[in-house]
């Protein structure tokens, strides 16, 4: 789908639980956006901006320093954090 036939069109989504909003397909597609991928809310004066943002080494470090020190603390959820981190990596390298 092209820039302008986006731009043209209303899309309208519901908040649903917790908060959550499904970003539309013809949307999704367009920016190459999937589960896992990271963005970035800028409000402004007139709305809210949702822009995607690919994670950086630091933010990578800080979530396995975090991590770590989850998993220090004997809280199980730090693997998963963990396991999540080295996948996003993962990601990074493929898309380099």
């Amino acid at each position: 789908m092209q820039e302008s036939n986006l731009t043209d069109q209303k899309m309208v989504r519901t908040i649903g639980k917790k908060a959550q909003i499904t970003i539309p397909k013809e949307i999704r597609d367009y920016y190459g956006l999937k589960e896992g991928d990271r963005v970035r809310f800028q409000a402004g004066k007139n709305g809210v901006l949702i822009v995607p943002e690919k994670l950086t080494e630091e933010d990578i470090r800080r979530a396995v320093e975090e991590a770590n020190r989850m998993i220090a603390e004997g809280d199980t959820k730090g693997y998963k954090v963990y396991h999540d981190v080295e996948q996003a990596h993962r990601d990074i390298l493929q898309e380099e």
